[in-house]
């Protein structure tokens, strides 16, 4: 049995901050997120849609949202897809009254009360339990002892909870929820709406978290976005997520090489945002467009006249494309340096100095065999708790000797731009 889960749709909502490049702004909202989601399930039909509340934004989006939602579910009932929602705080007045007009859409604890609901396909049995919001705020958990009793309930197959709320926040009035509690029961997994960030679903043995929102909506919500798709069998899930929010926002960082000049500055720079938007590829056939909020770094010979050729381009203005999808950069910030005087700084007898000593070392300015012995103390030094964070986070198991080298290069050309941050600031 599949079975496709999303949250936070807010149907009527139109994302901000989106480039001119990019087009409209209602061609990349929440409604082409829900008709893209609608399509996907369409041309492989789910025994289930799972919404984790907010499917509506507010109760204004009401007339907007109920052509949409009633459009999108008779679509997938008529295949067989049963939709199944329970309400969020922005939709607990919205979404019954939408329900009233769509009567295949099926809300789960209406007026903050557990309610269970069976979905068969395929010899497969699955259970879902819900709340809905009775109120915009709720400040007590929803789990209860009616909760508690319904899912312990004798059944054959899994149990998948939906509940829209705010995971370890203990004050929120936003039916505060704590992880504990949510896995102390006998379920297989809880989907959770309300944040709008992604978790990592499928990275857990017993999920329980958010599926985050199906379209970002402001530079805030940075990475990916989308559904998820759960697979039942034999009594086991497994997740995968499904990138298909139509605009994506992200924060790049492009560390310009040392040897760009102001006439491979701006293929340089769109390499960088290419190598950083790989992924992008695995979006294609939903996303349209990246809005990139862009930092340019590096330390470079022809600083200055790099800068000025980067600056008479007009960066926010630049947009590319990375195969089929259009990134338009939203806001930049240049931060493109000279060189530093390694072997300057090397002299001195502070812990800056030591740090350069090593990056020289490193690239092999002081011979082979001290490299490799620098290589060696490092790696022998590197699970030790105190040693610096950007080396802890190291992959030390790579077989390739020469990218663990550059690993170590790239920390400690972190750690000297640390310690110069930190020089800077008591300056």
């Amino acid at each position: 049995m599949r079975v496709v889960a999303v949250a936070d749709v807010h149907l009527g909502k139109q994302p901000s901050k989106v480039p001119d490049a990019l087009g409209r702004a209602a061609d990349l909202s929440a409604a082409q997120a829900w008709r893209n989601l609608v399509t996907y399930c369409a041309d492989d039909p789910p025994a289930a849609l799972l919404i984790a509340g907010d499917l509506v934004d507010d109760d204004n989006d009401l007339f907007e949202a109920t052509e949409i939602v009633a459009e999108g579910v008779e679509r997938l009932a008529d295949l067989g897809t049963r939709v199944i929602a329970v309400s969020g705080n922005h939709d607990q007045k919205a979404l019954p009254r939408v329900a009233a007009r769509v009567p295949k859409l099926e809300i789960l604890g209406d007026g903050g009360r557990w309610e269970s609901a069976t979905v068969e396909a395929g010899g497969e049995r699955l259970r879902v339990l819900g709340w809905s919001f009775p109120q915009v705020r709720h400040h007590e958990s929803p789990v209860d002892s009616a909760l508690r009793t319904l899912a312990a309930e004798p059944f054959d197959g899994p149990t998948i909870g939906l509940l829209h709320g705010d995971l370890d926040v203990a004050q929120s009035p936003y039916a505060p929820v704590q992880r504990h509690d949510l896995e102390a029961l006998p379920t297989a997994a809880w989907l959770l709406g309300h944040q709008h960030v992604t978790h990592d679903l499928d990275a857990q043995a017993k999920p329980v978290g958010y599926l985050g929102s199906l379209a970002a909506s402001d530079p805030g919500e940075a990475g990916r976005h989308g559904a998820w798709e759960l697979t039942l069998e034999g009594g086991r899930v497994a997740f995968k997520h499904l990138p298909l929010a139509p605009l994506r926002y992200e924060q790049v960082t492009v560390e310009l090489p040392l040897e760009t000049t102001p006439k491979t500055s701006v293929t340089d720079l769109q390499k960088g945002i290419e190598a950083a938007l790989g992924d992008t590829a695995d979006a294609a056939d939903w996303l349209q467009g990246v809005a990139l909020r862009l930092e340019v770094t590096g330390r470079v010979e022809k600083a200055n006249e790099v800068l000025s050729e980067l600056t008479a381009q007009a960066l926010d203005d630049l947009f590319m494309q990375v195969g089929s999808v259009t990134v338009a950069v939203e806001r930049h910030v240049l931060r493109v340096l000279p060189p530093l005087d390694l072997e300057g700084m090397a002299r001195d007898n502070d812990p800056l100095g030591s740090a350069a000593e090593l990056l020289l070392t490193l690239r092999g300015e002081r011979g082979e065999e001290a490299r490799e012995a620098a290589v060696a103390r490092l790696t022998e030094r590197l699970p030790e708790r105190h040693a610096d964070r950007h080396f802890r986070s190291l992959d030390l198991a790579k077989p390739d000797p020469d990218e663990r080298v550059q690993g170590l290069i790239h920390a400690t050309e972190r750690v000297i731009q640390g310690l110069l941050a930190q020089r800077e600031e008591r300056a």
